[in-house]
């Protein structure tokens, strides 16, 4: 029978012993997480060395306790494949979004530039003059092992290349072992203890770099890494634009293109729009967008601020924020399709016209189709850029609020851009009375034109858009021809002169 005083002993053992599993289990669970990709082998090694060597890698980290490996034993059939088909060529966009598909914060990859093995033979030293008598002379065979690969380390959160590092380690020794390095063998000829000894130092110099430089950035578990421009967006304080029925109205017309294709519902445009209402930000309806995100004037909004700052104060807005948006397949990942997404686009005060902030994002998406892999790519890349607009606008200054803005109608920008009219079939005499048709245009200035044969280019500075100067050119006299508009797309305007 138990006594009371036996029950407290247990009983403090017992919770002893579990403070001490919840500490181990912290500690664990605050390490960071790690994947670590196949080598790629660009020297004259084993076709298997490249798995050999992260295979060594892996039990090094573990060995270290320093970090959570993800092994891929434990990974899921679809998980194995997608961190398979990597290497250390892959590009770090690619690399980000597989460690984020398997949960790892940092993905470990390297390239092997040097895997080499001499050997040479010496007379054994001392036992010469004796052995000489019996006729023989021992030699005893040095090798010389050599391996060098370039390690990086990609950021998953950030796509970004955290670290790099460059390995090379030269061993000479004698002797055949085959006892492995941390319980992996090499394969083929590569059975030196020279060979071995420069490995094993080499996974030794990894292990401490990444000790050393992932230790000191990674999060708790728990609490995601995030890129400076997310840091930015996080710490500004949007409060002073923001209150009340105060918030600045934020316009956002970000057209999309998968190659040649038009996106007809922008993954990149609905992403800065999520985080840009999530700061309370007024926002104009994306159905609004709609109707005009691929009309001319968005295109010519695009390369020219005081036209987009009109546009958007016809939506009543305080800022308008226009770019464009690209994706394209980058290739096939283990089944899956790999793209990649850049999105461009400036933040611009609606009331003079003003550039606030101006930058470009790349993003990549993983999926087992092409579209949804490119919507991810272009989601991804415009969360970046909607962090860093965020940022920039929310510690601006004299940005006006909706109150002190909306009380009056605003006044019409007057937009000046360059405009380029290519006219075909015009003779040289009829080029002189076409400028001086331009010269009698509202708004016109700067006429520069060229002309060859029976083709003129003029360029003109006009207190509009191109289509507003199609509009006022078409159908004017030129002598005894008239102008006709063929074509107009963005700042271009094609004519040609016909009876």
């Amino acid at each position: 029978m138990i006594n009371s005083r036996d029950f407290r002993a247990i009983f403090l053992f017992a919770f002893c012993f579990f403070l001490l599993a919840i500490s181990c289990f912290s500690q664990t669970n605050g390490k960071p997480t790690v994947a670590v990709v196949d080598f790629e082998i660009r020297a004259n090694a084993g076709r298997d060395a490249g798995r050999e060597l992260s295979d060594m890698l892996v039990n090094a980290l573990l060995e270290s306790e320093k970090f959570r490996v993800m092994e891929r034993s434990n990974l899921s059939p679809v998980q194995q494949e997608q961190i398979k088909v990597l290497n250390g060529s892959v590009d770090s966009a690619t690399g980000a979004e597989v460690g984020k598909l398997i949960g790892a914060q940092f993905l470990v990859l390297g390239s092997v530039t040097e895997f080499s093995e001499k050997k040479s033979s010496g007379v054994l030293g001392g036992l010469t003059s004796k052995i000489n008598i019996l006729g023989s002379t021992p030699k005893v065979v040095t090798y010389e092992a050599i391996i060098k690969f370039n390690l990086r380390v990609v950021n998953s959160t950030t796509g970004e290349i955290a670290f790099s590092r460059a390995v090379e380690k030269q061993v000479k020794n004698s002797g055949i072992s085959d006892e492995g390095v941390y319980g992996v063998s090499l394969s083929g000829d590569f059975k030196s203890k020279a060979m071995q000894d420069a490995v094993k130092q080499a996974m030794q110099e990894t292990v401490g770099f990444l000790t050393e430089r992932i230790g000191a950035v990674a999060s708790p578990v728990g609490v995601t890494p995030v890129s400076s421009a997310s840091q930015t967006a996080a710490a500004a304080d949007c409060s002073r634009l923001t209150s009340g029925a105060k918030a600045p109205k934020v316009m956002i017309v970000i057209p999309e293109t998968y190659i040649v294709q038009k996106i007809p519902d922008p993954a990149a445009e609905t992403e800065i729009i999520k985080k840009f209402v999530e700061k309370r930000f007024n926002v104009v309806d994306q159905r609004q967008i709609a109707a005009i995100r691929d009309r001319e004037k968005v295109l010519t909004a695009l390369r020219n601020p005081q036209v987009a700052a009109s546009l958007g104060a016809e939506f009543g807005a305080q800022i308008i924020i226009i770019g464009e948006a690209f994706s394209e397949r980058a290739g096939n990942q283990g089944g899956m399709i790999s793209t990649r997404a850049r999105v461009e686009a400036r933040a611009i005060q609606t009331d003079n016209a003003r550039i606030l902030a101006a930058d470009g994002k790349h993003g990549s998406g993983l999926d087992i189709t092409e579209f949804i892999s490119a919507k991810t790519s272009l989601r991804n890349a415009g969360s970046l850029l909607a962090d860093y607009f965020i940022g920039q606008i929310c510690q601006a200054s004299q940005i006006p609020q909706a109150s002190s803005v909306m009380s009056a109608s605003p006044m019409p920008v007057q937009a000046s851009s360059t405009v380029e009219i290519m006219v075909s079939n015009i003779s040289y005499d009829q080029l002189k009375n076409f400028t001086v048709t331009l010269t009698a245009v509202p708004g016109v200035q700067n006429i520069v034109k060229t002309f060859t044969g029976n083709v003129a280019r003029i360029t003109v500075d006009y207190n509009g858009d191109a289509e507003k100067l199609a509009d006022a050119i078409s159908g004017k006299k030129v002598g005894l021809m008239k102008v006709n508009i063929v074509g107009l797309a963005g700042n271009k305007i094609e004519a040609s002169i016909t009876k």
